[in-house]
């Protein structure tokens, strides 16, 4: 069940590119926020806002200015955003979202707020997702100029004035003097294939030899987000960097190539595979 409107929790932040897993990142990283685009089954884009090393949240609000290539949508079940899985739902903050009018264009509106109110949230160890938004592709969409941006804005007592204040050109405005923009900005959201290393289409044994003879032993892996920039000398027909990862751990290994072996042999026997491969999802590339 989604829950909505005036409801759970939240969390202080900032953002980073989005393959790298929370198991991956050091105690000792800054901060870090970002957003992580994936096809539900069902055809929804859903954006994941995640966090990263947060160990304090104070009250205050999120701005999600989708740019250009995304406009704001209900999921199937007819919803804007969703906290039912997120570290946002499971605390006990007051929280309320909404669109942002000021970014209405002709194809629909570009931008939103998630605004909440806490108490004493110090000293909590804030990872992984913390809300999640539904954006669809507008008339405009570039894959190289994706352009999600988030800022994170304490705003103390009267947080949820934020949803209010109008200046006096009808734009909103921030209340708050203590503004983050200590996120990258999404500069690429690429579709491709999981497993689909050689970029053919397919996925098949093919895929797993391009992984088994870029790892050249069991022993060997390499984590996506380090490679985004040089995966060509590895994968040279890989769309992206995150093709290679079977199974979406932010880590390309051995298994991932078995996983795809397992995959295309219950394709071929006509088997059920929920494994997640052969689906469809989106590589981002941020500023960072």
């Amino acid at each position: 069940m989604k829950i909505k409107k005036f409801l759970a929790p939240l969390m202080a932040v900032s953002l980073v590119a989005g393959a790298m897993p929370i198991s991956n990142v050091s105690a000792e990283s800054k901060p870090k926020i970002y957003v992580d685009l994936t096809y539900e089954d069902d055809g929804d884009i859903r954006a994941d806002v995640i966090i990263e090393n947060m160990p304090t949240l104070c009250s205050g609000a999120f701005h999600i200015d989708l740019g250009d290539s995304w406009v704001m949508t209900k999921d199937n079940e007819g919803f804007y955003d969703s906290y039912d899985d997120s570290n946002l739902g499971k605390t006990g903050m007051q929280k309320a979202f909404a669109l942002d009018e000021t970014k209405s264009k002709k194809d629909g509106i570009h931008g939103a707020f998630i605004v909440f109110t806490t108490f004493d949230m110090s000293n909590y160890d804030f990872n992984g997702k913390l809300f999640s938004l539904y954006v669809a592709k507008s008339q405009n969409f570039n894959p190289d100029d994706a352009g999600i941006n988030i800022v994170y804005n304490s705003a103390g007592e009267y947080v949820f004035d934020y949803l209010h204040h109008i200046d006096d050109n009808n734009k909103k405005v921030d209340l708050s003097n203590n503004v983050h923009k200590t996120s990258p900005i999404m500069l690429e959201a690429h579709e491709y294939i999981v497993g689909d290393v050689n970029n053919d289409g397919m996925v098949n044994a093919v895929d797993s030899t391009c992984i088994f003879t870029a790892l050249k032993n069991k022993d060997n892996s390499y984590n996506v987000n380090d490679i985004k920039y040089t995966y060509k000398s590895l994968f040279p027909d890989a769309l992206c960097a995150a093709a290679p990862d079977a199974n979406r751990d932010g880590t390309i290994e051995h298994s991932d190539g078995m996983l795809i072996m397992q995959y295309y042999a219950d394709m071929a026997t006509g088997h059920e595979n929920h494994s997640g491969v052969g689906r469809r999802d989106i590589y981002e590339i941020f500023n960072d």
